[in-house]
């Protein structure tokens, strides 16, 4: 035995190196073949050692890569050799050509492998199958190839055989496969894994021939399909990747079988609950490696989208993958999420990445660069004509689902979407009819049957659309029965046969020219069947009776249509008879011949017609449905049954009728007599092939014509003697346990014994009556109550039957209701209305247990007992409450008419509170309402078999098991369904029998649609056409949004939400290339809010799934900001604020700016907000050397696993990283946790721990402290941080920059502060720690964004961004929060106030420079210097640098002047803030000490503002501003006077206009100042009146008399005049204030007399007329001021030292008076004698001492003198 397998094994090895050395290639095709077989051989046979048996197949896989894979190098290597001397004598070739192996072998091979994959299929249980072979025609498929890239098959072999025999027998038989899995499975996964080794290496070469190709489009299609259905795991896994194969090589010749393949497998393991896990998985992962195909993808779209004869492959799998991508539903557990959502996803997520690498590739993305006005070119004719054809199928979908929903109110619609003509013709609805995909057959069977006149016209339109000259009888039938279903109302059948039989007969050549008869009675050639490929151009002029001798005619004569008719019914006999499994006698060729005797005027057919007939149908069957009905199961017979019986009662009324009329009426009826007993010698042959005697039985009670009508059994007819006999038979047959099985187009089912003896209930041994009361039981529950129950209500509307009983009334109102049926009897569609329910109650109660009801009509009376009656409510008895439509819905499911009776439970299902019920109901809901499963009725069964249906209804069977209930309702109430009625309505998710027929269809299909094309531009280079806007459109239309972020959010794992993450960003890309805003905006939403929740749900830690949101939120800024609004810019700042907060935005961001005081140094902020979450501290065993530890240890295990250490050093080894682990843990509490598991990312080569730069997110590392730093760098790099800068601004389309200021307008507002009216609405927080987040939110993100505010609208932009666009909104914003404050509110957010100061400053600063803001910057000055004064006072000191900072950086305009020194002046107010002052006070000395500055105020008039400035400070108390200020106004006008600025030369001359006004405020400040800065005034008036000759002295010489007068007048003789004023509510002075004055007023009384003496000489000399004026007007002043009643002494002393003066300047006493004859001294005593009229004599005793004594003795004298008298 050893040595026997020994020696074969060598046997294998020599035939494979046979195969492969050089001589080899020259083998002969047959010789490969017969190796290939041998090794197969041995492989195989009973005594072979598993040794052997792998060795040899391992042989066999390198045969079939030799055979294949070197095809085209062998096909190159033709040897001619030159023959001998000998040898070309007998030849006349001279040369021997040596030609290697190739196609033929291949073929050989390639059937063989077919073989293998078919094995065991055909095997009964038990022994070989002995049936006689059946004959059948073959249809080869038809190659795609062009015809240059075409190879056809070797020429026959010389031994006569042929490439299409099949492979002789290998050994494997029937017979040893059945019962033995082991080996089919071994057999199916060898050749398999053949299959798979062929089509990898030789797929180019077999896609060059025709006959290869023929093999793979059927034998190798089919047999995988068949495969696919398995239960092995490798059996199904091959066979995936098999498929794979084909489309990857043979796509361009398999677009039918491709498209099989996707619905049939992928899609239905994939997605159907009754396949295990492992198989689902599989089917996946197939899948994925389709999506990973980006040409692939494409060419779906391409081919099947947008053909209107293919499914919607794409959007199919699209729908699939999102489906299956979902994560599970609430209340799962989270970690449900499997490997299949996995795949589901990855298989999405690749089409996305394929999509937007290709957009990014060719849109020259860049950080932030999206053009948008860029997009995809310009539609090519290609593109263009695919748009038209996805149009088309659009158009065509929709006018298909119009017309199956209701044909009679389609023509609208129809019209609307250009497919009928306007107004409508029957041609174009019968072009409608015969050329759009997707009608229900059905239903466009019963539209062509109906007796309508224009139903007839559309119906002989629709049939002259066939080709029918010169077709065959059955040919053009088959063609015909494939358009549509035969409806099964008889008259409909006859209306259809007949127009058929009319337009054949019409279509063919007449056998002589005949001018005015009926064509349709003119004799006529009629086609044989054809055999082969003859064209029927041929068939049509073929040769008739005249053909040569010995030659049958091609063609035969017929007289007219009607024989046709008769024909054509006796075909579909014959058809019913040949292929019925049922049926165990066939019709014989003798036995078809009989039944068609005559048919044709009374004249025999000829024989070889017929027997053409008969060998066609043979040999290929008519399928009436165009499908293939269930095994063992045919229902045509019973329609066809009622047919006949139709057509007898036809023809003897109208024999009865015209008797004795013309032959031709004679004629028509006895035709339809022929037809009738043709239908019913075939029907009895399949009456005797029931199984069952009881199936017989209830056949013969159904096509009795005494029993019924055309429509069936006929309760009218239930009493005849015949009808009884038939239905005792029924109850006899039908014992208790029995079954009938029944089916029609929907299905097959089994009903009961019981429920069949209802029909004839009475008839059983205790009910011996007539069988009427249960044909009414059983009638309402067929839905036919109104004639089963016809008799019976006319019974009971009999006058005499009225007042009988209760029982007896109410069911006579029951039945005669019109709310309740109609005139036919009581209707089930209105079974539930409220009337209805009402006398169904009614019936129910009055007709209790034992109580009859007497009906009778002609036939006679009878007894219905009480349990009959209530049979008709039966829901509504005592245990079921609830309207009788749950028994109805039962019933319509399985009378095919489950979309009528499930409408109701769709609309029940659909609603919100039922939704969340039960699994089993939301699975039947989704089955009801998915419209790819139904239409408005319900579910469609011409839809059941689509992959979206059938996942849908494996849902449903898998979430309903046995004894579950679904619980449905409407407006008239509420029931309960069983489950195994949920699951009859998923009933269309069987599978599909793979027959012979099946994949007939699929080759047929395949030949009628276009051809796969192949994309033919290199993706890679090729941009993006509409095409791919399509495909977007799909995915977006599949909302795949919805799972992406379910997936991020819910999933715990980091790689899924990576994965989510990454789709999120592939569909914004793909969208920002097609221009879709919409579709990117809603992308960039959700991410940044799934990067903002994830932030704030941290509490602060940098978790993974934050950095994985924060990665995609800052390419999404990076990328898409120019197309952002205002959601997105939202969505964007709530990112940056979280991060804020977890302090990871750079310095430049978090630390705003400020400004110094006068000292340098920074002033104190209010507003001193730090992050809310502190960084965490890096741990300490966190330096390089503890990461390089990691490493070396991670290296060391490693190495030891590469080295093999035994198993004690892995277990001391385990036990040390144990250890080490835990102790860590004890060491570090800030180790950082998160609820994702798994690693999304891996670890880069040559990385370094502490290495800060971090290409992308999430860090692999697990510090806290460590994290957070690389997260701060990496964001610091990121878009969020570039976005805001120059270059990012600048990158940012206008109208984006605007919604960008939008949003920060809105967010830089705290949220107390609401309109006038409102209440802020701020949710109570949950805790503590929630509450205290929520304050600092409060407070920091109004700050923050006002700060971003600021440096958005300060950032330089380029001219395409006018600042224009958003400067209105920004300077709205801020004049409202000042006005807000200017209010008096505010008062608790002084942090938010100090920054609005801040930043509105550093506005005026930074935009002071452009002069169309000047007006509103203006105004925002004059809002500051507005401010309350609590306000004002605490942030005095930044509004003083602030102005300072403006002042030095801006060249103020007028207005801009004056609210600076507005500003100055409110700041004036508040003396105690020393650095406000100060700061106010260096903002003067710009002005003062630049002498550019300086010529500027003066050339804007802006003298006196800076005059008022610095009197306010000046009359501060003692600081040292007011100071400063004093010496600025004593020094500002001699400056200029002496000509020490260098200033203009205007500028210089105006100190003299100047002058008066300064003097005006040293003045003022002198009189109203404090004590201190009072006198230090009068010191700087004197010297600037008094002094000469000094620097700081005014150049007197240069001053009018006029000029000094005006001082005078303006400024001394006020102040001389000026009174303290009075105290609060007219109090008196305080004694020190009273003294101030009076010191006050004596200084410049004094002044005044010194002013007056100093320069009086030049005075008089410059206006001598003038002076005496001036002189005695102020000597008016003086007194009037000495003699008030507060005069003190002070001011008459300076008056009495100025009348001593000028008494004793001899020159004063000559000067004139104004008046007349007096002079100034004489005038001067004038005014100062009547107030104090003894100021002169002191004066005089001044002057003169002795005059004294004179006076005195002259008094003496005079009195001496006297007293004599």
């Amino acid at each position: 035995m050893e040595l026997r397998c020994s020696r074969q094994k060598k046997e294998v090895g020599l035939l494979i190196d046979c195969l492969r050395c050089p001589a080899g290639e020259y083998l002969s095709d047959p010789m490969v073949w017969h190796m290939v077989k041998k090794c197969f051989q041995i492989s195989r046979q009973p005594t072979a050692t598993h040794l052997l048996r792998s060795s040899a197949e391992g042989m066999l896989q390198q045969m079939v890569l030799t055979i294949f894979g070197t095809q085209k190098e062998r096909s190159q290597r033709i040897r001619v050799r030159e023959l001998p001397e000998a040898a070309t004598a007998q030849s006349a070739q001279p040369l021997q050509v040596y030609k290697p192996y190739g196609f033929r072998a291949m073929h050989f091979v390639l059937r063989f492998l077919a073989f293998l994959l078919a094995y065991g299929r055909s095997a009964p249980q038990g022994a070989k199958a002995k049936a006689e072979p059946k004959l059948k025609k073959v249809r080869r498929p038809r190659s795609r190839s062009p015809s240059s890239e075409r190879r056809t098959g070797t020429p026959r072999s010389n031994d006569g055989s042929s490439d299409q025999e099949s492979p002789p027998d290998l050994g494997l038989t029937d017979a040893a496969a059945a019962g033995k899995e082991d080996l089919v499975v071994d057999t199916h996964c060898l050749g398999l894994s053949l299959l798979n080794v062929a089509l990898e290496s030789g797929g180019d070469e077999i896609a060059r021939s025709d006959e290869l190709i023929g093999v793979i489009q059927d034998d190798i299609c089919k047999s995988l399909l068949h495969n696919s259905r398995t239960a092995s795991l490798n059996v199904l896994s091959l066979s995936l990747r098999a498929i794979f194969n084909l489309f990857l090589h043979f796509k361009r010749h398999l677009k039918v079988q491709l498209e099989i393949f996707f619905t049939s497998v992928h899609l239905k393991i994939a997605g159907c609950g009754t396949a295990t896990y492992e198989q689902r998985e599989l089917a996946l992962e197939s899948l994925l490696e389709f999506c990973r195909e980006p040409a692939l993808m494409l060419e779906l779209y391409e081919n099947y989208d947008c053909d209107v004869r293919c499914t919607n492959l794409f959007e199919t799998l699209v729908k699939f993958l999102v489906t299956g991508a979902a994560p599970p539903k609430e209340g799962q557990a989270r970690g449900a999420f499997s490997s299949l959502n996995k795949l589901a996803l990855s298989g999405l997520l690749s089409i996305l990445h394929s999509l937007s690498l290709r957009c990014e590739s060719h849109k020259h993305f860049r950080l932030g660069d999206v053009a948008v006005d860029r997009g995809p070119s310009t539609p090519t004719s290609g593109e263009t004509e695919l748009q038209r054809k996805k149009e088309q199928k659009r158009r065509l979908t929709i006018a298909a689902r119009t017309f199956n929903s209701e044909p009679s109110k389609s023509t609208a619609p129809l019209q609307s979407l250009g497919l009928l003509s306007n107004p409508v013709t029957p041609e174009s609805f019968a072009e409608f009819l015969r050329h759009t995909p997707g009608l229900d057959m059905v239903i466009v069977g019963e539209y062509l049957g109906k007796r309508h006149d224009f139903n007839g016209q559309v119906r002989k339109a629709f049939l002259e659309t066939f080709p029918f000259p010169g077709l065959g009888l059955v040919e053009a039938l088959r063609m015909v029965l494939a358009t549509f279903r035969l409806p099964g109302e008889a008259q409909c059948i006859d209306r259809l046969m007949e127009a058929y039989a009319e337009a054949y007969f019409r279509a063919q050549l007449p056998v002589a020219e005949s001018a005015g008869e009926d064509p349709l009675k003119v004799t006529r050639w009629i086609p044989r069947e054809r055999s082969g490929e003859e064209a029927p151009e041929a068939r049509q002029t073929a040769g008739g009776p005249e053909d040569a001798a010995g030659e049958e005619p091609s063609r035969v004569p017929m007289t007219s249509s009607d024989t046709i008719f008769v024909l054509a019914f006796s075909i579909i006999m014959l058809n019913t008879d040949l292929h019925n499994p049922g049926v165990k006698k066939k019709m014989s060729f003798e036995e078809f011949v009989r039944n068609n005797r005559g048919i044709d005027s009374g004249k025999d057919m000829p024989a070889y017609f017929l027997r053409d007939i008969y060998e066609a149908i043979r040999d290929d069957e008519i399928r009436l449905h165009g499908d293939a009905p269930p095994e063992g199961e045919y229902v045509e017979v019973y329609n066809l049954q009622i047919f006949a019986a139709n057509i007898f009662s036809t023809a003897a009324r109208e024999l009865q009728a015209k008797f004795g009329t013309p032959d031709t009426i004679a004629h028509s009826a006895m035709t339809r007599l022929s037809i009738a007993f043709v239908v019913l010698a075939a029907g009895c042959t399949v009456i005797a092939a029931r199984q069952t005697v009881c199936q017989k039985a209830l056949l013969e009670l159904m096509s009795e014509d005494a029993c019924g009508n055309e429509n069936g059994p006929d309760p009218a007819k239930a009493c005849t003697s015949t009808c009884k006999s038939l239905a005792c038979d029924v109850v006899s047959a039908c014992p208790a346990g029995s079954t009938v099985r029944v089916e029609d187009e929907t299905g097959s089912w089994t009903i009961p014994a019981e429920d069949v003896q209802n029909i004839v209930k009475e008839l059983s041994a205790e009910h011996t009556s007539c069988p009427c009361a249960a044909a009414v039981n059983q009638a309402n529950k067929t839905g036919t109550v109104q004639k089963a129950t016809k008799v019976v209500s006319s019974s009971l509307a009999k006058p005499d039957k009225i007042s009988q009983t209760v029982c007896e009334k109410a069911l006579l109102e029951l039945m005669s209701e019109d709310a309740c049926g109609n005139e036919n009897g009581p209707d089930p569609a209105k079974a539930c209305t409220s009337t209805c329910k009402s006398l169904a109650c009614d019936v129910v109660s009055a007709c209790p247990a034992g109580s009859t009801v007497r009906v009778e009509d002609e036939t006679g009376s009878w007894t219905i007992p009480a349990e009959d009656v209530q049979n008709i409510v039966k829901e509504l008895s005592a245990e079921h409450t609830s309207c009788p439509c749950a028994a109805a819905v039962n019933q319509a499911n399985k009378t095919g008419t489950v979309q009528k009776a499930t409408k109701v439970v769709s609309s029940s299902l659909a609603k919100p509170d039922k939704i969340s019920q039960t699994v089993c109901e939301k699975a039947l809901l989704e089955l009801m309402s998915e419209d790819a499963c139904g239409n408005e009725n319900g579910p469609d069964p011409a839809k059941a078999c689509t992959s979206t249906c059938k996942s849908l209804a494996c849902d449903v069977v898998s979430a309903c098991p046995a004894g579950s209930t679904v619980r449905v309702e409407d407006e008239t109430g509420s029931w309960t369904i069983p489950a195994e009625d949920v699951q009859n309505i998923a009933k269309g998710g069987d599978e599909q029998v793979i027959d012979d027929f099946f994949w007939e269809g699929i080759l047929l299909r395949s030949e009628s649609i276009e051809a796969f094309a192949s994309t033919e531009r290199l993706l890679s280079e090729a941009p993006p056409t509409t095409t791919e806007r399509d495909m977007l459109q799909v995915i977006t239309d599949c909302e795949p949004l919805p799972v992406l972020t379910h997936c991020y959010e819910c999933v715990p794992d980091a790689g899924v939400a990576l994965q989510a993450m990454t789709g999120f960003q592939d569909l914004a890309r793909i969208g920002a290339y097609f221009d879709n805003v919409e579709l990117v905006s809603s992308l960039v939403r959700s991410i940044l809010s799934s990067c903002a929740g994830a932030a704030a749900f941290s509490g602060g830690a940098v978790t993974v799934r934050c950095q994985i949101a924060l990665g995609a939120s800052e390419k999404c800024v990076g990328h898409f900001a120019s197309l952002f609004r205002e959601a997105e810019w939202r969505g964007a700042l709530d990112v940056m604020l979280q991060l804020w907060a977890m302090d990871l935005l750079p310095s430049h961001l978090s630390e705003f700016d400020d400004f110094s005081g006068t000292d340098g140094k920074p002033l104190e902020s209010l507003c001193n907000i730090r992050p809310l979450f502190p960084p965490p501290a890096v741990r300490q065993d966190n330096d390089p050397s503890h990461h390089a530890g990691d490493a070396r240890r991670s290296d060391a295990k490693a190495a030891a696993a590469d080295s093999g250490d035994g198993f004690l050093e892995s277990l001391a080894r385990w036990f040390e990283d144990e250890t080490r682990d835990d102790e860590e843990e004890e060491a570090s509490d800030g180790r950082l946790k998160d609820d994702l598991i798994g690693t999304p990312f891996a670890a880069r080569p040559g990385g370094d721990a502490n290495d800060a730069e971090v290409e992308a997110l999430p860090v692999n590392c697990t510090d806290p402290g460590l994290v957070h730093q690389k997260v701060k760098a990496y964001v610091a790099r990121s878009g969020f941080v570039e976005v805001l800068g120059a270059t990012g601004i600048a990158k940012v389309s206008p109208e984006s920059l605007q919604c960008l200021a939008k949003a920060l307008v809105q967010l830089s507002k705290p949220s107390r502060w609401v309109a006038q009216g409102q209440s802020p609405t701020t949710a109570e927080p949950a805790d503590e720690v929630q509450a205290g987040r929520a304050s600092w939110h409060d407070v920091a993100d109004p700050v923050f964004c006002l700060e971003l505010l600021t440096n958005l609208t300060c950032t330089p932009l380029p001219a395409s961004h006018c600042l224009s666009h958003i400067w209105p909104l920004v300077s709205t914003h801020f004049e409202k929060l000042l006005q807000y404050v200017i209010a008096g509110n505010g008062l608790s957010e002084m942090q938010f106030i100090e920054r609005l100061i801040v930043n509105t400053l550093r506005l005026c600063i930074r935009l002071i420079g452009n002069s169309e803001l000047v007006p509103t910057l203006l105004l925002l000055t004059q809002h500051l210097s507005r401010l309350p004064a609590q306000h004002f006072a605490a942030h005095a000191e930044r509004i003083a640098c602030g102005t300072l900072v403006l002042v030095q950086e801006a060249n103020l305009p007028h207005s801009g002047l004056c609210n600076i020194f507005t500003l100055l002046r409110r700041i004036s107010e508040f003396p105690a803030g020393v650095g406000a002052c100060s700061a106010s006070i260096e903002c003067l000395n710009f002005w003062l000490s630049d002498d550019q500055e300086l010529s500027r105020l003066l050339s804007l008039q802006q003298f006196p503002e800076l005059l008022r400035t610095l009197k306010a400070f000046a009359s501060q108390n003692s600081t040292p501003a007011s100071a400063t200020a004093l010496s600025h106004l004593s020094t500002l006008v001699p400056q200029l006077a002496r000509g020490a600025r260098s200033l203009p030369m205007e500028a210089q001359s105006q100190w003299r206009s100047l002058w008066v006004p300064t003097l005006q405020a040293l003045a003022d400040v002198a009189r109203d100042g404090s004590q201190r800065c009072s006198a230090q005034a009068f010191v700087y008036l004197q010297r600037l009146l008094l002094e000469c000759g000094t620097d700081l002295s005014l150049p007197w010489e240069q001053l009018e008399f006029n000029a000094w007068k005006e001082c005078l007048e303006q400024v001394l003789v006020p102040l001389l005049q000026s009174h303290p004023p009075e105290g609060a509510d007219g109090a008196a002075l305080t004694p020190g204030s009273q003294e101030a004055a009076a010191t006050r007023q004596a200084n410049a009384a004094q002044l005044v007399c010194r002013v007056l003496l100093t320069h009086m000489p030049s005075w008089l000399r410059s206006s001598p007329d003038g002076f005496p004026v001036l002189f005695l007007r102020i000597l008016h002043v003086l007194v009037s001021e000495a003699t008030a009643e507060t005069a003190k002494l002070p001011l008459v002393e300076s008056l009495k030292n100025l009348l001593l003066v000028i008494s004793a300047d001899p020159a004063f006493g000559e000067l004139p008076s104004p008046k007349q004859g007096e002079t100034l001294l004489e005038a001067a005593w004038g005014v100062v004698s009547p107030a104090l009229p003894e100021l002169r004599r002191e004066v005089q005793l001044i002057l003169d001492p002795s005059a004294e004594d004179r006076a005195q003795e002259e008094v003496a004298g005079a009195e001496t003198t006297s007293e004599p008298a």
